[in-house]
């Protein structure tokens, strides 16, 4: 799916927030899936109304670019046979360390993770990944990663100040509103994560500690604010450093 990888309204309505345009990728091309990736545009601009087809693992597009029309073209397509790592190119604040580490230093900062067809249709999918809170910034939350719907089969896990314990805690929030503390006083360590997906519940582990959704999740999966709001203007934020270690991600 080709669509605007922007918020509706910033700065203002359309023409002016019809920023990155970009290529979404989901597993059996499930809309509730789909997740953002790589630009199809020049990464300056507004562009909009898509239109394109696909042919021999290849998308053609042309699109409006104001003054002109514009086409691409993206290949390969993938064959989601395997997971495969999603970079969002229509934020920033997402870098990679000598192709090791990914680091988000920005909330809107997005890695997704892109599920093979087979593992979708699954009884049961596990996550394990490392991750580390290399530089924090005390007074404000940071969405460590992002699973699910925006408005329902959904949570976001946030690394959140605590004032009493003078240290960071792991917290899952829920989209209908319901907090769970996972781990107190966490230290600028590594912090291993375990998450399972079943049809009726969901699991996290958190170094030791545990927590079980008697809920189904979506299975949409992105280091990172997914659904944050990208700053505006850009370049104003803070940067933080939260680290992700690649070859500690399995999916099975």
């Amino acid at each position: 799916m080709v669509m605007n990888d922007w918020p509706a309204g910033l700065p203002q309505r359309i023409p002016h927030d019809r920023h990155k345009l970009a290529l979404f990728l989901a597993p059996g091309g499930e809309v509730d899936l789909m997740l953002p990736g790589p630009l199809v545009q020049p990464e300056s601009g507004i562009a909009f109304y898509p239109n394109g087809f696909v042919e021999k693992n290849s998308v053609y597009l042309a699109y409006t670019y104001p003054s002109t029309i514009m086409g691409a073209k993206v290949t390969p397509l993938p064959k989601f046979d395997r997971p495969f790592l999603l970079p969002r190119a229509g934020r920033n604040g997402l870098r990679f360390i000598s192709g090791q580490i990914a680091s988000l230093s920005l909330k809107e900062a997005t890695l997704g993770v892109v599920l093979s067809e087979a593992l979708n249709m699954a009884e049961k999918v596990n996550f394990e990944f490392t991750m580390q809170l290399f530089y924090r910034r005390d007074e404000e939350n940071f969405p460590l990663f992002s699973i699910g719907g925006k408005t329902r089969n959904g949570l976001v896990v946030e690394a959140e100040y605590d004032k009493e314990f003078l240290a960071d805690s792991i917290v899952l929030k829920t989209v209908d509103g319901k907090k769970y503390v996972l781990e107190n006083k966490v230290e600028r360590g590594e912090v291993k994560f375990k998450l399972i997906f079943t049809a009726k519940h969901f699991e996290i582990f958190v170094n030791e500690h545990h927590c079980i959704l008697e809920k189904k999740i979506l299975r949409k999966f992105a280091f990172g604010g997914l659904y944050a709001q990208p700053e505006w203007p850009s370049g104003t934020s803070m940067a933080q450093d939260i680290r992700v270690y690649l070859d500690s991600i399995k999916v099975y």
